[in-house]
């Protein structure tokens, strides 16, 4: 039990970091096993200042 939830808090804690480098969602999944973008983004934690920092990048 404890290891499974010491893996999930890994996943968190190089997926939210790995987008915000910019890396692709499809290599992220590869590397934690994410199977669909749905339980992907569950442990994806964006912050309001990142995302205002990327719809200054579109403009």
């Amino acid at each position: 039990m404890i290891d499974k939830a010491i893996y999930k808090y890994d996943k968190r804690t190089f997926s939210t970091p790995a987008v915000s480098l910019g890396l692709s969602d499809e290599l992220i999944r590869a590397v934690t096993g994410h199977k669909d973008q749905k339980s992907f983004a569950s442990y994806v934690r964006i912050s309001g200042e990142q995302k205002r920092k990327k719809a200054l990048e579109v403009k």
